[in-house]
């Protein structure tokens, strides 16, 4: 099952029927709405891809100098990002106004190493690391994404970040 938190109005497409939604204040980032404080010297970035306009893309301008909304997706517990590549793909081919990151969690794909991340591993770490590889990007406060999307552990993650 995945798990969709909408974190602004501004998406038209509904989501699939394996979808739940869930609406939160819009655009507004975590640190915005007051979580703990969190330290960026040991938080890691976490490793993603771009997808826009049904192409994986190498480059994060892609995203910083599009006027595009911008959808996260999140894998399950067992898999990684690419695990997702494919309804990024079709959801981008489809809104050409939309453009997806798919995430890496701690520990998982292209995020694996173990030296890089600082403990303790749960939920809030994993937001963390969500919201010091998004704020980079400029994909917060007012730019905060569209949506993120999560299958089983991401869907969890989802729901923690909103």
């Amino acid at each position: 099952m995945f798990t969709m938190s909408l974190l602004a109005p501004r998406i038209t497409a509904a989501a699939s029927k394996h979808q739940r939604c869930v609406s939160t204040a819009a655009g507004l980032s975590l640190y915005d709405r007051g979580h703990r404080s969190i330290s960026s010297s040991s938080t890691p970035k976490l490793a993603y891809e771009i997808i826009t306009d049904g192409k994986v893309s190498s480059s994060p301008h892609d995203i910083i100098n599009q006027d595009k909304q911008t959808i996260v997706f999140l894998h399950g517990l067992l898999g990684n990002a690419k695990n997702l590549r494919t309804p990024a793909k079709k959801l981008t081919r489809q809104l050409p106004n939309l453009s997806a990151i798919l995430l890496d969690v701690r520990g998982h794909g292209g995020s694996s190493g173990s030296q890089q991340h600082v403990q303790p591993h749960n939920f809030h770490s994993c937001v963390s690391d969500i919201f010091h590889t998004l704020k980079p990007l400029g994909l917060v406060g007012e730019n905060s994404p569209t949506a993120i999307c999560g299958h089983s552990l991401g869907g969890r993650i989802a729901l923690q970040y909103t």
